[in-house]
C-alpha cells in the first residue's frame, strides 16, 4: 500500500508510461492480496462456525450475545484551560491524572458523614438488587464453601485486578485438587488457600501501599484514528 502511495504521488506518473504500469501491478496485486485474505477469513468463520456454532461454548456465546455500542471520546478538554485535544497519547494522560487525583479528594472526612454517605447509597438500591442475607452475616468470615461458590459463579476467560492471572486457572487447580484428593493423595487446596488469603484481609485489611485492589483502565483505539 505504501508503495502504491509513494508510485501515485510521483510527478512524473503523467508522463512516465514505466511508472503508470508499475501503479497498475501494485493495484492489481493489492486487489489479490485482499481477496484473499477476505476469503481466508470467510473460511475461518465457516469452519469456526461448523466447529462450534452448534454447541454452547465461549464462542456460541460471542456471536450470539448483542454487540452494544461502544461509547467513542473524540476529544477531551486539557485541564485548567479553554482548548480541546484529539491526540490519543494526551487524552490518555489526562483520563489517567483525573482519576488518580479523584482517588486522594476527600479523603479526610469524619466517620459520621462517611456512615451517612453509605446509608444513602445503599437506599437508592433497588430492592430487587439488594443482597437477602441478613446483615449479622457480612460480619462473618467467609467460608471455603462460600469461595468455591464465587469461583465457579466467575467469569471464565476473565481476570481479577492487574496480576493477569484468569479465574479459569483458579477453577482449573481446584479440579486438580479435587481428582487428586479423591485418589487419597496429596494435593494443593487451591479453595483453603485463598480462604485463608480473604480471610485475613476480612479480619485484618490490606497492608499499606499494598496493590491488592488496584485497578486499571485502558482505552481501546478505533482502528485507524489512534491520533
Amino acid at each position: 500500500m505504501k508503495d502504491l502511495k509513494k508510485t501515485a504521488n510521483r510527478q512524473d506518473i503523467d508522463v512516465s508510461e514505466d511508472t503508470r504500469l508499475n501503479e497498475i501491478i501494485l493495484e492489481k496485486e493489492i486487489n489479490h492480496l485482499q481477496k484473499k485474505r477476505h476469503k481466508k477469513s470467510s473460511l475461518n468463520a465457516q469452519t469456526q462456525w461448523a466447529t462450534h456454532g452448534e454447541t454452547i461454548s465461549k464462542y456460541w456465546s460471542k456471536v450470539n450475545s448483542p454487540k452494544s455500542p461502544r461509547d467513542v471520546i473524540h476529544r477531551l478538554n486539557i485541564p485548567h484551560t479553554s482548548r480541546y485535544t484529539t491526540k490519543s497519547e494526551e487524552m490518555a494522560e489526562i483520563a489517567k491524572t483525573y482519576h488518580d487525583e479523584i482517588q486522594t479528594k476527600d479523603t479526610m472526612i469524619d466517620e459520621d458523614t462517611k456512615v451517612r454517605a453509605r446509608r444513602k447509597a445503599l437506599a437508592e438500591i433497588p430492592e430487587a438488587q439488594k443482597l437477602k442475607a441478613p446483615p449479622e452475616q457480612m460480619n462473618k468470615t467467609l467460608r471455603d464453601e462460600d469461595i468455591l461458590e464465587a469461583l465457579m459463579s466467575s467469569k471464565s476467560g476473565t481476570a481479577a485486578g492487574l496480576d493477569g492471572i484468569p479465574y479459569d486457572l483458579w477453577k482449573l487447580l481446584h479440579k486438580q485438587y479435587t481428582e487428586t484428593n479423591e485418589n487419597n493423595k496429596p494435593a494443593f487446596n487451591i479453595i483453603k488457600t485463598l480462604t485463608l488469603v480473604i480471610n485475613d484481609i476480612q479480619t485484618h485489611g490490606v497492608t499499606a501501599n499494598s496493590p491488592f485492589t488496584v485497578g486499571w483502565m485502558c482505552p481501546l483505539y478505533k482502528k485507524k484514528r489512534q491520533n
